[in-house]
């Protein structure tokens, strides 16, 4: 098996905010950790939170009975040509639904976002797939961090997913699913919103503790 034409970004809010602001991402955001779910350190985390990105072991089932879609949240496919860009895609999947609040008004993935809006999931994968400017930006943070790059046969074995607020509803856009999902509307803010959601679905298991959680909220550096 050849090495990943999109490898893996590391799971670091330091990088997840350099690579977010080449592609678009205003000054005044950035992604911070989330250091557990306990509400006592949830609440050291800045508000508002617009998005949340949480990393998952590839082997923990993603299951879940969604409530009917009811918004048209931008979502895209992670074809096989983008092999390990899951980090990529929660990124995009993040800062795309949320272009307004944010006030991205240019870069590369607001281009991306409109010319892409009208095409399917499938067709949206492809078409980041084929952008050699996200590319380029990607693989470029994809070699930061700590982790060592994989070697060809090598899988990071762990998987980006976003939630984030669509209209009155909460979605998991995960680009490896056929859909987005949704999971209601959102009786609390967002961080807690998606707390109660990722402790539901994903948090069955206590002996599995390789998670973690970022999101994406204002800067005050």
């Amino acid at each position: 098996m050849p090495a990943p034409r999109w490898p893996a970004l590391e799971s670091d809010p330091t990088i997840l905010t350099e690579f977010a602001r080449t592609i678009g991402l205003p000054g005044n955001w950035a992604f911070t950790d989330v250091y557990g779910l306990d509400e006592e350190l949830l609440s050291l985390v800045p508000q508002p939170v617009i998005a949340l990105i949480l990393l998952v072991p590839s082997s923990v089932p993603r299951t879940f009975q969604p409530h009917p879609i009811q918004d048209n949240p931008f979502f895209l496919k992670q074809v096989k040509e983008l092999d390990d860009a899951c980090g990529t895609i929660a990124v995009v999947h993040a800062m795309s639904n949320n272009l307004n609040t944010l006030g991205i008004q240019e870069g590369v993935l607001k281009e991306y976002v409109e010319r892409a809006g009208s095409l399917s999931i499938e067709e949206k994968g492809h078409a980041l797939a084929n952008n050699q400017s996200f590319y380029e930006k990607h693989n470029h943070y994809s070699d930061q961090g700590q982790t060592r790059p994989l070697r060809e046969g090598e899988s990071s074995n762990h998987h980006f997913i976003c939630f984030t607020r669509i209209g009155e509803n909460l979605y998991e856009l995960d680009g490896g699913k056929s859909q987005p999902i949704s999971h209601g509307q959102l009786t609390t803010d967002v961080l807690r919103g998606a707390v109660q959601a990722i402790r539901a679905k994903y948090m069955q298991d206590p002996t599995q503790l390789e998670f973690s959680l970022i999101a994406l909220t204002p800067s005050y550096d």
